[in-house]
């Protein structure tokens, strides 16, 4: 889990992103939370608040998003990633997961 929230740490804060609390709910494998509403994203494991977004998937195939190796948005559209809220946060957010 450190390895990934490492590396979505360091997408997060090498592009700029709308002010949006996300969370990746990896299953057994615990979740983690991007907030950005401060100005700066910040990563969690927990969060008392509600995220506007959800996307579900394993560890692996996040992994690999984050690596480059799976495009998030043929993630979703082959199953491998499910989103429950705001799509719009979504689709923006995977443009900073891809790069």
């Amino acid at each position: 889990m450190n390895e990934l929230a490492e590396l979505l740490s360091t997408k997060a804060q090498a592009t700029p992103v709308d002010p949006i609390l996300v969370q990746f709910d990896m299953g057994p494998d615990g979740s983690l939370f991007l907030d950005t509403r401060s100005g700066e994203a910040k990563l969690s494991g927990e969060c008392s608040e509600e995220p506007e977004t959800t996307m579900t998937l394993s560890a692996a195939n996040f992994k690999e998003m984050l690596k480059g190796t799976l495009d998030p948005i043929k993630a979703f559209m082959g199953g491998k990633m499910q989103i429950d809220g705001n799509m719009q946060i979504a689709m923006k957010l995977a443009t900073v997961i891809s790069k």
